[in-house]
């Protein structure tokens, strides 16, 4: 029988088996894991007996949770408790999703801070209602912070290295600002995320006390309501090893007083940062791209909030900016996303060209909808005839998606029917594509 022989195999790799069974992450663990255990003695014992299988929990939180006394807490601490007993010694993982905003809960406050094996911790607030600030996650960063006076300079989590804090429907005001201590709580810390809805407050005072130098992974998500092209050169000035940065503004409601954009007389050079996403207005993105230095930047990943035509964005074009990157930085970009970017399709083959190590390419909305009088839309079979009549650009290119206005999607990859007829003429691949929508 399937089950008999199953059973026969050596702990190790059933218990590989039933790992990958249960999906291998947080979000599976929770309902698979104890579900598994309960076919048979065996399983049960080849779970237990391999505790990085209960290292990582999701929590879906659907009950306000409320200030002590409440039941729902001491539940769900005594459940955390029994989970990563099972755990050992192990690095910890937990991801808390509240669907209902939670109230101050000091004894959950407690718990999280003196648990001192975190690898990685979330914190999502899915609420539907819109909220002013977060009470919850600032009173924990709070607690958290204090702690480190408390023990003796100690911090709380010394082997925190990822934090993801998703808070989408959440505005973050001036009278309660967020502050982020992490410094002090996380100093090994190497991946953070912040998404929020709102923040009144100007981005860098939320991240004064950051652990920059160890820092590899960095995104931030919201709305401003001051537009700060600084930001971005902040953190690469202060993070020298940062690998992968996500700088993703969807708007703001008010500028910067002139002459607070940053004119670098000596171009920002960093030698690490391999992945680069921005979502800014233009007028923020090319000043940005012509004062950086990025030698060992390989993915590039550029959109804007709103359309603008190409006559809005003044005598320096977006395709000018990104050249200019690459032959001062000497760098090799392999993959190019461009989404809602004011060019016309003669530019945005300037830019294919200009990047002859692209492997993938993936526009949405880019480049190819402008005209050749750069104030209307136009569809984008002048793109992909200036891309045939050339010849030359994507040389190496792999995997190619063109999404444009409405749900027309245009993709291929090496290994399709269809991509040696791209690679040669497409024009061609595209007129045949279009036919089959």
């Amino acid at each position: 029988m399937p089950s008999a022989f199953i059973n026969d195999l050596p702990p190790e790799i059933l218990a590989s088996i039933l790992e990958i069974v249960a999906g291998g992450n947080a979000w599976a663990n929770n309902t698979t894991l104890p579900l598994l255990s309960s076919i048979c003695s065996h399983w049960r014992e080849v779970l237990l007996g391999h505790p990085q299988l209960w290292t990582k929990l999701y929590c879906a939180i659907s009950n306000k949770l409320r200030n002590e006394p409440d039941p729902l807490i001491s539940n769900l601490i005594a459940h955390l408790q029994s989970w990563y007993a099972r755990a050992g010694n192990l690095p910890l993982e937990l991801i808390l999703d509240f669907t209902v905003t939670p109230r101050h809960t000091n004894s959950l406050y407690s718990y999280l801070i003196a648990q001192s094996k975190w690898r990685s911790l979330s914190f999502a607030n899915d609420s539907a209602a819109t909220t002013s600030s977060w009470v919850w996650l600032q009173d924990l960063i709070r607690a958290a912070g204090n702690s480190y006076d408390e023990n003796d300079e100690r911090p709380c989590w010394p082997g925190l290295e990822t934090l993801i804090i998703s808070s989408p429907r959440v505005v973050y005001e001036g009278k309660r600002p967020l502050v982020l201590p992490l410094k002090l709580i996380a100093p090994n810390l190497r991946k953070i995320e912040l998404t929020f809805l709102y923040l009144r407050s100007p981005p860098c005072p939320v991240f004064n006390d950051m652990p920059w130098t160890s820092l590899t992974h960095f995104k931030l998500t919201g709305t401003l309501e001051v537009f700060d092209i600084s930001f971005p050169f902040h953190v690469l000035r202060e993070a020298p090893n940062l690998k992968d940065l996500r700088i993703l503004f969807r708007r703001w409601y008010s500028r910067q007083p002139e002459g607070m954009c940053p004119s670098l007389a000596v171009p920002l050079c960093h030698r690490n940062l391999q992945h680069l996403a921005l979502l800014l207005h233009c007028d923020g993105t090319i000043p940005f791209l012509q004062s950086v230095r990025l030698p060992s930047l390989r993915s590039l990943d550029l959109s804007t909030a709103a359309m603008v035509p190409p006559t809005e964005i003044g005598l320096h074009p977006l395709g000018d900016a990104i050249q200019l990157l690459v032959s001062h930085s000497k760098c090799e970009i392999q993959s190019l996303r461009l989404q809602r970017m004011p060019n016309t399709a003669a530019e945005v083959h300037g830019i294919l060209a200009a990047l002859p190590a692209l492997q993938s390419v993936e526009l949405i909305r880019a480049g190819c909808i402008w005209g050749h009088n750069r104030n209307k839309h136009n569809s984008p079979d002048e793109f992909f005839r200036i891309l045939q009549e050339d010849g030359s650009a994507l040389p190496v290119i792999r995997n190619f998606s063109y999404i444009g206005r409405g749900e027309s999607t245009y993709t291929v990859q090496e290994g399709d029917t269809d991509f040696d007829l791209f690679r040669a003429f497409p024009l061609d691949w595209f007129m045949k594509k279009k036919g089959r929508c």
